[in-house]
């Protein structure tokens, strides 16, 4: 049966459930508490909204595909009221599966998602030219990945709600090399450095502009003149 509602459902048609069943839906997806229908246009079954159609709600979020028992359910494109879009598969009310992310900023995720999150393998090209491949928990990088800056360089390892943490190896725009462990983002302890002319230096690193590290605090390594070797206290390089 196909019907099409505003503000409610039409005479005849008891809604009511459908419309509670969307809520709920949406309420998985993002949508606030106690939002309700404001425009519906689709197929109906057992007063509930199932098959493909159009569901507005009063919060904000837009949802065309399909549904199952007044819920998303199937393929379909949720535009969210925060702004994001997701398109993809939809499980009792929330994507699920492999989809596409869209965010307000610009980025583009294609991937596995669970509850309207990323979860699981995922790619993320960022608005910036930044992209990163790898495993995804609770809408954040968390697990073995590995980023790729637009500016060059690149990092392989272990990340924890959005930064490096872990065993990881990283590759400076220059060329040189980073082995370290990190911990929220940072390098802790001594870390390994080999320069693109093939210096070593082992010891503490501290990041310098444009995305390079240099050695600082306690380390010993090669002189970038080429005088020797050295040993000791150093100064961001």
């Amino acid at each position: 049966m196909l019907a099409r509602i505003v503000e409610g459902a039409p005479s005849g048609v008891a809604g009511a459930s459908g419309a509670e069943g969307a809520a709920e839906g949406a309420e998985a997806d993002g949508g606030g508490r106690g939002v309700a229908v404001v425009e519906y246009d689709g197929e109906w079954a057992d007063d509930l909204m199932e098959g493909g159609g159009r569901l507005v709600l009063s919060s904000g979020e837009v949802y065309e595909g399909q549904l199952a028992r007044g819920k998303y359910d199937g393929f379909g494109v949720l535009a969210c009221a925060d702004g994001r879009e997701i398109e993809g598969a939809f499980v009792d009310g929330a994507a699920s599966g492999v989809g596409q992310l869209l965010t307000p900023a610009g980025d583009r995720y294609v991937g596995a998602l669970a509850g309207g999150a990323r979860e699981g393998e995922g790619e993320c090209t960022y608005a910036s030219g930044d992209v990163y491949r790898g495993e995804w928990r609770g809408d954040a990088r968390c697990g073995a990945g590995a980023l790729e800056w637009a500016r060059g360089g690149r990092y392989v390892g272990g990340w924890l709600a959005d930064a490096q943490h872990g065993p990881g190896e990283l590759t400076t725009p220059s060329g040189a090399h980073v082995r370290a462990e990190w911990s929220a983002g940072e390098i802790v302890g001594r870390a390994r450095l080999t320069w693109a002319d093939g210096r070593a230096y082992r010891g503490g690193l501290a990041p310098t502009a444009g995305g390079e590290f240099a050695p600082h605090g306690s380390g010993a390594g090669g002189l970038a003149d080429g005088s020797g070797h050295y040993a000791g206290a150093w100064v961001r390089g």
